[in-house]
């Protein structure tokens, strides 16, 4: 028997366990994964009206089409606490927020309103107003 294979085996368990963690190497699937999920550095600003019904959303979405002030409209009808600041969101990054918002934001093109946007909340109208990716 070889001199380093018997070092090896009167090292024990741990030191094979060892040598074998550093021969792993993670699917080239896996590493692209991670590196997306943690490298990204994509940003979004966008407000929201939340309502519970989607008629109430559809009706807000036609008066702001119409002309009506986004901003205005939130603070007369959002059942979020977003409404006192004209349904300001403020910047978030993928995740931060529920994914039917996720999947918006980080899509639609910007200072369109979009919805209704169903989530666990209610009914949503969205506008992002700047993304960064």
């Amino acid at each position: 028997m070889r001199e380093d294979t018997q070092k090896h085996r009167r090292a024990g368990p741990s030191l094979r366990l060892w040598h074998a963690a550093r021969q792993a190497r993670p699917s080239a699937v896996a590493s692209a994964a991670y590196l997306k999920r943690s490298v990204s550095h994509a940003r979004a600003t966008a407000r929201h009206i939340l309502v519970s019904t989607e008629a109430k959303c559809n009706e807000l979405k036609a008066a702001i089409e119409g002309g009506a002030d986004f901003a205005q409209v939130a603070k007369e009808h959002s059942s979020c606490p977003s409404s006192r600041d004209g349904g300001n969101l403020g910047s978030f990054g993928p995740g931060q927020m529920v994914r039917e918002f996720d999947t918006v934001v980080f899509s639609a093109p910007l200072n369109v309103v979009q919805g209704p946007v169903k989530t666990q909340f209610g009914y949503h109208l969205l506008e992002v107003t700047s993304r960064e990716d």
